[in-house]
């Protein structure tokens, strides 16, 4: 392999060479992004999960102390027309307060005696609810958190119930006050936080309630078999059914993949403040490459180029300098062989004679050889030498002695 060969192929693999760490430089920062968004994605279940149990914690809270207003004793001790009417006066006011939310008063059989929505046409007032774990959980003393599908309503809400006693009185409860709040700002909040993924909240038995699909709400992750969508049904929390599984399949470890083929990693936080609940995060890595590492690439990529435009432009400018240097070195080289095969052909023995100093031809043409040729002549054919003639000191002294 000549010089110029070589130069070529280190060209070529210098070339190479950069195309390839180009694509390694995309790949590490399509990971890097892609783990980046994934640690993201953690952080955001995590908040919106420690968002959601300190507002229920907080809500519960307020719940247990709205339970405490004197109207809702007198009501509950004695029925009367008035004591009603002050009852649902002072629903009014805790419904405002904790806007947007329905509140209504249950007696000891779960029977609705006093309602913010008396006057609505789905109006809870003189309904009974006494199947709710909420009311049943309350009446023995406790405040309880449930989220249902409304029977009566039919939307979907946080239900906080607190039970109603007499002051000091240990006997058990009076009634249970209940403020059953919206789910839709929930929803909006998770709408916001979505844009990579879908968010969401999964009940203990893999009942989607709240989620950033629409057509995944009431859905359940996984096949459920016939007992267990009897056992869904029999606690008349999710609605009438049929609870349709949404086609999640697992892939990997956290991995998983829509009905569709979407392939999502599985991200998922234990709401403190519901046992057995959860937020899910299931992120989008194929939206998450278009919008994100995509764009991102190709500025990382686009920031470089200028650098490796240079760095090209020098590469070809050194590569075309070498080449001429070869070329020009080529054409000395031939330059020098010409020359070496001319001296070649007055290297050795030249017969020449000693008084004429002709000289013998040699080799060649076999028809002159032997022949005698006048030394300029033969020197002149074989060489680019050209001779002029002159006459020495001594040959003029022997020649023309009588010149001055």
């Amino acid at each position: 392999m000549n010089l110029r060969h070589t130069t070529w192929v280190f060209f070529v693999l210098g070339v190479a060479a950069l195309a390839l760490g180009l694509q390694t430089y995309g790949r590490t920062v399509q990971t890097t992004t892609m783990r980046q968004s994934h640690h993201t994605a953690m952080r955001q279940v995590r908040a919106m999960e420690a968002d959601l149990s300190n507002e229920i914690t907080e809500k519960r809270l307020a719940v247990a102390a709205a339970a405490a207003q004197e109207p809702f004793r007198e009501v509950l001790t004695e029925f009367r027309p008035a004591r009603g009417a002050e009852a649902n006066r002072t629903c009014d006011i805790i419904a405002a307060a904790m806007r947007p939310a329905v509140v209504y008063l249950m007696d000891a059989g779960g029977t609705v005696l006093a309602s913010s929505n008396r006057h609505d046409p789905d109006s809870f007032l003189g309904k009974n609810y006494a199947f709710r774990s909420y009311f049943q959980e309350a009446l023995h003393g406790g405040n309880s958190v449930h989220l249902a599908l409304g029977v009566t309503s039919g939307t979907r809400g946080i239900y906080y119930g607190a039970p109603v006693t007499t002051a000091g009185d240990p006997a058990p409860p009076l009634g249970v006050l209940v403020v059953k709040r919206s789910i839709d700002p929930l929803d909006e909040k998770f709408s916001k936080l979505g844009q990579l993924g879908s968010i969401l909240l999964v009940s203990p038995q893999d009942v989607v309630f709240s989620s950033t699909v629409p057509e995944w709400r009431f859905g359940t992750l996984w096949e459920k078999s016939p007992e267990e969508r009897e056992g869904i049904r029999e606690s008349r929390q999710f609605g009438a059914g049929p609870w349709p599984w949404i086609g999640l399949s697992r892939s990997e470890h956290d991995h998983i993949r829509g009905a569709d083929g979407t392939n999502y990693v599985w991200h998922e936080a234990e709401v403190r403040a519901l046992p057995g609940w959860k937020v899910l995060y299931l992120h989008d890595m194929d939206r998450t490459r278009a919008l994100v590492v995509s764009p991102l690439v190709r500025g990382a990529l686009l920031s470089v180029l200028p650098g490796v435009g240079i760095i090209v432009a020098l590469s070809l400018g050194l590569f075309l300098m070498i080449q001429r240097y070869i070329s020009r070195d080529e054409k000395n080289v031939a330059a020098l062989q010409a020359s070496l095969a001319r001296v070649r052909t007055l290297e050795g023995f030249l017969p020449i004679c000693m008084h004429c100093k002709k000289i013998r031809k040699e080799g060649g043409d076999p028809d002159a050889q032997g022949d005698w040729e006048q030394l300029e002549e033969y020197i002149g054919v074989r060489t680019e030498t050209q001779f002029s003639h002159g006459i020495c000191p001594e040959c003029m002294t022997k020649h023309y002695p009588d010149d001055d």
